[in-house]
């Protein structure tokens, strides 16, 4: 009987290991066939995205990329419907792609249909959810609808807090976002606390010289300077130009944006002699690595007229800007066009030519300048404050970033 019974534990025992043996191999079977099957899924998406429906539309090299990916984010209710996961993915990456184009509109449409699928399937505090979120923030902030921005970072940042914990690197990456665009509306009070709280954390647990506590000391001396405080501005602006010389390069572009915008501190301290030097070196530099047509070389050549204005000299100023007006023209880009009549408008308003400089200013508001809260305070621009045309241009402004203003 003994025996029997041993014999009994030892099949029942059999039986529970053959089991859980089975149930493992089953659960793999069905996990490399749903990773199949997804594979398969993309395989046909992809593919897809390069068939021409109708022969006579093949182009050869003519086809554009813009085309590809317009193409594909047209089929992917349809091509992945059966995986939201997946699904949410591709409008996230495709999101990003039309973001890097400046088609701000499409991205904001696929990250707000991504987010949509991601908060039913994933659930609101799932880090994927999350990433969706603040992509979806980003680009309202870049369409200048940072009010609506504001409110999700904050929203986001509450649950990073929460869940991830305030030193995480994607809750800090948040704080910084909700900084930036607190500064775009003109709260500078309120960006100042938390770049300052984040720049705390960064140095504590990244180090003084990583990359992200630098990018924030330099939003915060951007901050600092719109406050009027351009003596602590810059001399956070040296502190992190030496580190940045010192890791990166004297030539590389993070390390010249910065100089420009200590030339630009140094412009409002009334110190334009050593502003225009530094320019200058930053623009020689800026064109040899990014070349004349770059947007970062023409922004540091419209501040450079702007501080040649400030001298007087504002016939310098008009042929500098003439010509970036012309260059970004040629372009075809609205936003190099907003930002060099906008600077024409600030060198015209130091100038003290006013008909001018509200000429140039409703230019680039018609252009798509952003910021229109800066607008308001933009010390070029303090000659036209008062005007009541000015301030129907800066109303104007803010209907263009938040249409439902009209």
């Amino acid at each position: 009987m003994a025996i029997a019974a041993l014999a009994a534990l030892f099949l029942v025992a059999l039986a529970v290991v053959q089991s859980v043996e089975l149930r493992r191999i089953r659960q793999e079977r069905d996990r490399a066939t749903r990773e199949r099957d997804r594979a398969d899924r993309i395989a046909g998406y992809m593919t897809n995205m390069f068939v021409v429906s109708n022969p006579s539309e093949a182009r050869g090299n003519t086809v554009t990329a813009r085309e590809i990916l317009d193409k594909a984010a047209s089929e992917i209710d349809t091509s992945l419907k059966n995986d939201p996961e997946l699904q949410s993915q591709m409008m996230y990456t495709m999101g990003w792609t039309y973001g890097g184009l400046g088609l701000q509109s499409r991205a904001l449409s696929l990250f707000e249909r991504a987010l949509e699928i991601q908060r039913r399937s994933l659930g609101p505090t799932n880090p994927d959810t999350l990433r969706t979120k603040i992509a979806l923030a980003a680009t309202l902030a870049n369409q200048g609808h940072d009010a609506e921005a504001e409110k999700l970072f904050r929203e986001t940042l509450e649950i990073q807090r929460r869940v991830l914990g305030p030193e995480n690197p994607a809750t800090l990456f948040t704080e910084a976002d909700l900084a930036s665009t607190l500064e775009s509306e003109g709260h500078y009070a309120d960006a100042e606390k938390v770049l300052r709280d984040t720049i705390d954390i960064r140095r504590r647990v990244l180090g003084p010289e990583h990359q992200d506590t630098l990018n924030s000391m330099a939003l915060l001396a951007i901050v600092l300077g719109d406050e009027g405080h351009y003596a602590e501005a810059e001399k956070l602006l040296r502190q992190t130009i030496d580190v940045r010389r010192r890791v990166l390069g004297p030539e590389h572009p993070d390390t010249l944006i910065l100089m420009s915008d200590l030339a630009g501190t140094l412009t409002h301290q009334g110190r334009h002699a050593e502003a225009e030097t530094l320019y200058r070196e930053t623009i020689d530099a800026e064109r040899r690595v990014l070349g004349s047509e770059h947007a970062q070389t023409m922004v540091s050549l419209g501040a450079e007229a702007i501080n040649l204005s400030y001298q007087g000299r504002y016939g310098e100023a008009e042929k500098l800007l003439r010509g970036l007006v012309q260059k970004a023209d040629e372009a075809q880009d609205a936003r190099k066009l907003a930002i060099a009549w906008y600077d024409f408008a600030c060198a015209a308003a130091v100038a003290g030519r006013r008909e001018e400089a509200l000429s140039y200013l409703g230019k680039a508001i018609d252009f798509g300048v952003e910021n229109p809260d800066f607008i308001a305070s933009d010390p070029d621009l303090k000659f036209l404050h008062g005007d009541p045309q000015f301030d129907v241009l800066v109303a104007k402004a803010r209907q263009n970033a938040n249409p439902a203003l009209h």
